[in-house]
Order: C-alpha cells, then sequence, then structure tokens
C-alpha cells in the first residue's frame, strides 16, 4: 500500500536514481515522501531512518541549501550515536559532511568543533596513519587559523 515500509524504501531508491541523473528536485520530493512514511512505519528516532535523513540531507546540501540541510544531518548523527556510541567509526562520514557545510557558511567556530571531533574518532578507531586521519588532522590546522 502507500504507506507500507516498503513503499517508503522503493520511494528513497527512486530518488536515488533521480539524483544520480542529476534531478535533484525530483529527488528531494522522492526522500521526502520516503521519510514520512519510514517515520511513520518506524518512529522518529529509529536508526533505519539514517540512510533517507542521509540523502535528504546531501541533496539539499547540493542544491546549497546549507541551513536546510543541518538539521538533517544533526538528527541522522544523534540516532547513530544513540545506536552506536559518540566515538563509531561510522559517524564519520556524517561529521565530515557537516564540517564541510559549517566551512560553506563560513562557521568556522562550529566546523573545527566537528571536525576536531572526526580527528580524534579517526585516531582512535583508524590509527594515526590512516588517510582519514591525516586528511582531518590538516583539515584540523587549516580551520584552527581560521576560527
Amino acid at each position: 500500500g502507500p504507506t507500507h515500509l516498503e513503499t517508503g524504501l522503493s520511494l528513497m531508491e527512486i530518488g536515488s536514481l533521480l539524483a544520480t541523473k542529476g534531478d535533484i528536485a525530483s529527488a528531494l520530493k522522492k526522500y521526502m515522501a520516503s521519510l514520512a512514511i519510514m517515520e511513520e512505519n518506524l518512529g522518529r528516532q529509529h536508526a533505519g531512518l539514517c540512510d533517507v535523513l542521509d540523502r535528504t540531507a546531501e541533496m539539499l546540501h547540493t542544491a546549497k541549501q546549507l541551513r536546510e540541510c543541518l538539521p538533517y544531518y544533526t538528527r541522522s548523527l544523534a540516532i547513530k550515536e544513540r545506536a552506536l556510541g559518540p566515538e563509531d567509526a561510522s559517524l564519520l562520514d556524517i561529521c565530515n559532511n557537516m564540517v564541510q557545510v559549517y566551512v560553506e557558511l563560513q562557521d568556522f567556530k562550529t566546523a573545527l568543533a566537528m571536525i576536531a571531533r572526526v580527528y580524534a574518532i579517526s585516531r582512535k578507531c583508524l590509527g594515526e596513519d590512516h588517510a582519514e586521519t591525516v586528511a582531518a588532522k590538516k583539515k584540523l590546522t587549516v580551520l584552527q587559523s581560521k576560527a
């Protein structure tokens, strides 16, 4: 039916296809519809929402709707933190995405705090010499000069 969980998942996949074709506006509509159905079926704090929250945030970010994308990233991050803990390596992508948004907004203080977190998680989970840790350290140094 139109509100079945599988319908929500299908809408998310259609959104992904539209995003791949560069149709951001249509992709966003599908992601929003998917999110509404998935929330109805799973509740607002279920970990199963993170994928569609992240995709929605990424589309809004791509469309340069920077302030609009942050609540989706923030909500997804909070759900993931509750499910996995605050220092899990799977948080790195969303945190890095949020750093980029804050940099684009020229909110260097918030970007600095977030990249410091990325660096700490990377060091703990991936090691000092991992490429992601090295990249986070470089970005941390750059943002320290701007904040």
